[in-house]
């Protein structure tokens, strides 16, 4: 069971990891990732870079990061770590920050195909204020974040003030 010392995740700044991890951290330092369920360790730190390692090895588990699912490291080497999802076909899943929920139908070494289930229109504002409609049809997904506005006439009563010369 090899770790992973090489597999590595750079903060745009100190600022960046300290949003997610507070602050008064230091080069070498193990972080727990309560999101993923693992820890990284501190490698470099400066104002406008923070490089961590993740601290993974062969067998462990940990939450998906895009759904509700569990993913199991297979191998880890110096450039990549293989992970298996522990859906099977069948299953619905709920992909993070999504309001629908998808079906597993094809599970094949590569990918996964999954088929998204049915749900009514509906619009939320996601956390900039912007507004979206989702619609779901048989074979497609429509996200329009179009302002409420686009395509409608616009009529604009102007007062001129003065003219120029």
């Amino acid at each position: 069971n090899a770790n992973s010392n090489v597999n590595l995740m750079v903060y745009r700044g100190k600022g960046e990891l300290e949003l997610s991890f507070g602050k008064n951290h230091t080069a070498g330092e193990s972080l727990y990732v309560p999101s993923a369920g693992y820890n990284v360790t501190i490698t470099e730190i400066n104002d406008t870079h923070v490089t961590v390692c993740y601290e993974l090895k062969e067998g462990d588990t940990f939450s998906s990061s895009k759904g509700d699912w569990n993913r199991t490291i297979l191998e880890v080497s110096k450039s990549s770590i293989i992970l298996a999802s522990d859906f099977e076909e069948g299953d619905v899943i709920q992909f993070y920050k999504y309001h629908w929920n998808s079906t597993v139908v094809n599970i094949t070494e590569d990918t996964v195909t999954v088929r998204h289930n049915p749900i009514s229109d509906f619009e939320f504002q996601d956390i900039m204020g912007r507004m979206w409609k989702i619609h779901f049809a048989e074979d497609e997904i429509t996200v329009d974040r179009n302002h409420p506005l686009a395509g409608e006439m616009l009529i604009f009563e102007l007062t001129v003030e003065k003219i120029l010369t």
